[in-house]
């Protein structure tokens, strides 16, 4: 019954580990677009600007949906715009006098998203560490040790019965 317990644990941590990834993957916002006069008309004529948004680090453009926005490399979806060269201060001021909203945004540092992947990596790297150390103190890995198991079944020291008792407690490590 321990066995099990430990394996129950494992997936609930596993679990709770991933849904935090996708809460932090969440909160790391997408960076703006940068268009140029014709795209910017053409969004700004089919009423797909919701806001400017002005962080302390500049402005950008918030839509009310994602624009397929075409660029060197081919189409990307945005969400956010920005005016390229000098065109975005007059565009700002052509907002500000059509009584346009305006929303005071707070940018994320740019340094989160290669943080958190490098804690991820870092993370990944030291279970394969680990992974590799139990594996040379005779604990094995999970996989040898089904494949330890799989021979002992087919040697006839233990049943089916056994054989998937304990499978069950390791496959969750994998």
């Amino acid at each position: 019954m321990k066995g099990r317990n430990e394996s129950l644990y494992f997936a609930f941590a596993l679990a709770i580990f991933l849904f935090a990834i996708v809460l932090l993957l969440n909160l790391i916002e997408p960076t703006a677009i940068p268009v140029n006069e014709d795209q910017y008309s053409k969004i700004r004529d089919t009423h797909l600007i919701d806001a400017l948004v002005i962080c302390p680090t500049g402005t950008y453009w918030q839509l009310k949906q994602s624009v397929r926005i075409e660029r060197e490399g081919g189409e990307e979806l945005a969400k956010r715009i920005v005016l390229v060269d000098d065109l975005q201060s007059v565009a700002i001021k052509t907002w500000r006098d059509r009584g346009g909203v305006e929303i005071e945004g707070q940018e994320t540092s740019p340094y989160w998203a290669p943080l958190f992947i490098s804690i991820l990596l870092g993370i990944g790297l030291w279970h394969g560490w680990s992974q590799i150390q139990q594996d040379f103190k005779g604990g094995g890995s999970p996989r040898r040790r089904l494949q330890e198991l799989d021979n002992d079944l087919k040697a006839g020291r233990i049943t089916e019965e056994e054989f998937k008792d304990r499978a069950e407690r390791i496959w969750p490590e994998l």
